[in-house]
């Protein structure tokens, strides 16, 4: 009996509650995401999403902090979603913006 329940444990689908985000690369940790994404409920969709990228900006932010003490600090900049956010603010446009965002 216990090897039965055992085997159906193991051969039940995993719900979206049960799987796991695989963050060993991008390719793989976009992959998990979207897994998880397409097996949960529409609902339950824009919670989970908008954690994401809430954990990603508290990352991104401690991240920048360290970096604002190292030489290499421009390099680890990424210009393109930059550009998008900033195309024609100048500095103090930039600041004031950034103000409203925390």
């Amino acid at each position: 009996m216990f090897i039965l329940l055992a085997l159906q444990a193991c051969s039940a689908p995993q719900t979206y509650r049960s799987l796991t985000i695989d963050g060993s690369s991008a390719a793989s940790t976009e992959q998990s995401v979207q897994r998880i994404v397409r097996s949960m409920p529409q609902s339950q969709q824009a919670e989970f999403l908008l954690a994401l990228v809430k954990i990603q900006v508290q990352s991104g932010q401690q991240q920048a902090a360290a970096l604002l003490h190292s030489d290499s600090a421009m390099k680890h900049v990424n210009y393109q979603f930059l550009g998008q956010q900033t195309h024609g603010l100048t500095y103090l446009q930039v600041i004031e913006q950034a103000k409203r965002l925390q």
